[in-house]
């Protein structure tokens, strides 16, 4: 929960605080369904993750959906 946080905090420093509320109904529908947090994002948020992803696509990947 600590780590979501955390990256909401970032993303909303690119993307603005709307850009929030379609991620987290996202990352519940993600915890429902085990498909990974790196395909969603490469699928339906490209633009605004691809520069967060290229910094962080290790972190991201094993830390935000544990």
């Amino acid at each position: 929960e600590g780590m979501i946080s955390f990256f909401c905090n970032n993303l909303a420093s690119h993307s603005g605080l709307y850009s929030l509320i379609p991620y987290l109904l996202l990352s519940k529908f993600l915890n429902s369904i085990q498909i990974t947090s790196f395909e969603l994002i490469f699928s339906f948020r490209k633009t605004i993750f691809v520069n967060i992803q290229k910094r962080r696509i290790r972190w991201q990947k094993y830390k935000i959906f544990p």
